[in-house]
């Protein structure tokens, strides 16, 4: 197998320990003293998170240099005819293989998924308001910064493929997004698949604008 199969091969494995994780967290139910109905302390499930997290990181440093961004162009060298749209506001992300660029999304994916599900640290005086509250900001801030980067590799003018598997990891990207103009472009990335291939993105389209509150606004996105 080439060595990009076998990366690819080796995030579909740690993905699927995240989606476990996941699922082994909805079962969790804590009490006042920390200590999960079922035994699991809190620190276990952050030290089992932490593990996680260093395994994604492992996989990360190792990619082979074809998982490397082949160009990034900034919005600031984008042509102006494009700048009359919104997503002048993100990096074009580049790459060679078609398949490289979808892996990078479900990896972004995967890091948001990842943060998202941080066991918080033990509150019977382990951390202060101020600690919880730059954990938070941190998540968002990670979070924010894959997105971007979903969203980018995106708009480098992807083939049929990538842009199918596109959706879930748009999807995603999506939901962690606030400002107006950047939910924008989400939503024309998913409906020009649906546009262009053929595969459906509506349900993902109303999905969002439901979380996002914009039914009202829905002439405004359409």
């Amino acid at each position: 197998m080439m060595r990009e199969d076998l990366s690819c091969n080796a995030l579909f494995w740690l993905m699927s320990k995240l989606v476990n994780f996941m699922a082994a967290g909805d079962e969790i139910s804590t009490g006042s003293s920390g200590v999960s109905y079922v035994g699991v302390t809190q620190r276990t499930l952050l030290d089992y998170w932490h593990s996680l997290n260093k395994q994604f990181e492992v996989w990360h440093n190792g990619l082979p240099i074809t998982f490397q961004p082949s160009a990034r162009v900034e919005p600031s060298q984008q042509p102006s005819h494009l700048k009359a749209g919104n997503h002048f506001m993100f990096t074009e992300i580049w790459y060679s293989i078609p398949m490289c660029a979808s892996i990078m999304q479900i990896y972004h994916m995967g890091q948001i998924l990842l943060h998202m599900n941080k066991p918080h640290e033990s509150t019977q005086g382990g951390s202060t308001v101020c600690a919880r509250l730059n954990s938070y900001q941190s998540v968002l801030v990670a979070c924010q910064k894959h997105s971007r980067d979903i969203v980018g590799i995106s708009l480098a003018r992807t083939d049929d493929a990538v842009r199918i598997h596109s959706i879930q990891p748009l999807f995603t990207a999506g939901q962690c997004l606030s400002d107006a103009s950047e939910r924008q472009v989400v939503l024309n990335l998913l409906r020009d698949v649906e546009a262009d291939v053929g595969w459906s993105t509506d349900y993902r389209v109303r999905q969002l604008l439901e979380q996002w509150q914009w039914q009202d606004q829905e002439a405004m996105v359409t």
